[in-house]
């Protein structure tokens, strides 16, 4: 088993706990200072969605270079990143007031 599937495995695993949990004290605490209670449901669904995104399209490009090869992988990498940082940026600009917190 590739170190990419693990370590995207434990990522997405991280994503999903503070989506599904509402875990927002596992993000760091510059990240949501500014997070209202009322909004914690909202933001923790954004950041997390975002943070599994990113874990499960390394989990896809490591199974993609395993089996399809070529450039493949890192385009769904690259997409899936994507997604989810902009997830992850509106989040932060809508529930924080900013991007650095």
């Amino acid at each position: 088993m590739s170190v990419g599937i693990i370590l995207g495995a434990a990522v997405a695993v991280f994503g999903l706990v503070v989506a599904i949990g509402k875990k927002v004290s596992l993000l760091h605490s510059r990240r949501n200072a500014m997070v209202r209670p009322e909004d914690v449901r909202p933001y923790t669904l954004l950041m997390g969605i975002g943070v599994a995104l990113v874990g499960g399209g390394l989990i896809a490009k490591e199974l993609l270079d395993m089996h399809v090869g070529g450039s493949v992988g890192w385009i769904v990498f690259t997409a899936a990143a994507a997604v989810g940082f902009i997830l992850m940026a509106i989040a932060q600009k809508k529930y924080n007031g900013s991007f650095g917190g």
